[in-house]
């Protein structure tokens, strides 16, 4: 299995173009920077560690960290004509949140697998275990996903996670980051490739 796993040990395995260009990408570039967690009032603070309750607000951010996977896989000048075989599946929890009106300051920790279509068979490609954040806009019933930002590789790590996060999430991700991943998402590998192949199956049909 390709992989690309974010953590305090910096342990990053890339057999295939796609993690490469990921692994500059801990910011989109077009993007402002999440409020960090040191601006945001302590007693506001939810922090979860659990699925999100919102179907709605979940699947806004399923599809937004899909599109963005998939977006750079497309401009993976290693083989473009093959593009159209890949596809992004998500899977997170949420650490916290601080809601601010119609502005939501949104902590995760994502699971991300991406396969590729060859012949008729599914095979995983990339994988990813990521602590982020991001800002989120509520209109309605709707969510627009405005920034977002992971956590840095390697000896970047710790600090990163405590720029990003308020003090509370970023001490309990740094306690359980990559000892309690079956805990909070088990079953997540055969969940994401019965979604690939379920997907492939409906769009080749």
């Amino acid at each position: 299995m390709n992989s690309k796993i974010k953590g305090p040990r910096g342990v990053l395995v890339t057999l295939m173009a796609l993690t490469f260009l990921l692994s500059g990408c801990s910011t989109d570039n077009q993007q402002s920077k999440v409020k960090q967690g040191t601006d945001s009032p302590a007693q506001n603070i939810e922090v979860e560690f659990k699925k999100e309750q919102n179907p709605i607000l979940e699947k806004a951010v399923e599809t937004y960290l899909n599109d963005r996977i998939d977006t750079l896989t497309k401009e993976d000048p290693s083989d473009p004509s093959q593009s159209k075989f890949y596809k992004s599946f998500s899977s997170y929890i949420v650490l916290g949140r601080n809601t601010d009106g119609d502005m939501m300051d949104y902590y995760i920790w994502l699971q991300q697998r991406q396969f590729e279509l060859q012949g008729n068979t599914v095979v995983e490609g990339m994988a990813a275990s990521i602590p982020a954040a991001m800002k989120i806009k509520k209109t309605g019933d709707r969510y627009e996903i405005s920034s977002y930002q992971e956590a840095e590789d390697g000896n970047s790590w710790a600090r990163s996670i405590k720029k990003m996060y308020p003090d509370e999430i970023a001490e309990k991700i740094m306690n359980e980051y990559g000892k309690k991943i079956d805990v909070y998402f088990p079953d997540v590998d055969m969940e994401l490739k019965s979604e690939a192949e379920n997907y492939f199956k409906s769009s080749l049909s």
